[in-house]
């Protein structure tokens, strides 16, 4: 939960049906402070009113490092030793057991999800090298 308090200058508002995560922080407290700049930010801004869920990218690093990328109800994980992936539907299988990964191939759901694991790699490529920002 996010709780984000500053009268007169912020609705308050309760948001049930989209879900965001820590990467979206940034790009609200700018957009809250009417900052615009170029950034890298993998997240989006959550004070626009929206009812469409966009993939949220998650890193477990435990084990061969899993990358994972959610976007209700579905939710896919890679491994990124083996390459192995799976995918739930988290609405009618909340306790994953049920990898459907297949029934997914070559979906566009499928194409969103591995996009957006391919951009946190990206992303953390850039930090490791250090090419977030333009050299002097």
């Amino acid at each position: 939960p996010l709780l984000m308090l500053w009268p007169g200058h912020i609705q308050p508002r309760w948001v049930r049906d989209v879900a965001y995560s820590q990467l979206d922080i940034a790009p609200t407290l700018m957009d809250a402070l009417g900052l615009r700049a170029d950034n890298h930010f993998c997240g989006r801004s959550m004070l626009p009113e929206t009812t469409q869920q966009q993939p949220i990218p998650l890193h477990q690093p435990f084990n061969g490092i899993y990358l994972i990328s959610v976007e209700y109800p579905l939710k896919y994980i890679a491994h990124r030793l083996t390459g192995q992936e799976w995918m739930f539907n988290l609405k009618t299988d909340p306790h994953e057991d049920h990898n459907v990964v297949r029934q997914y191939r070559g979906t566009d759901e499928l194409k969103r999800l591995r996009a957006a694991v391919r951009r946190l790699e990206q992303n953390q490529r850039l930090i490791e090298e250090d090419r977030i920002w333009p050299g002097e």
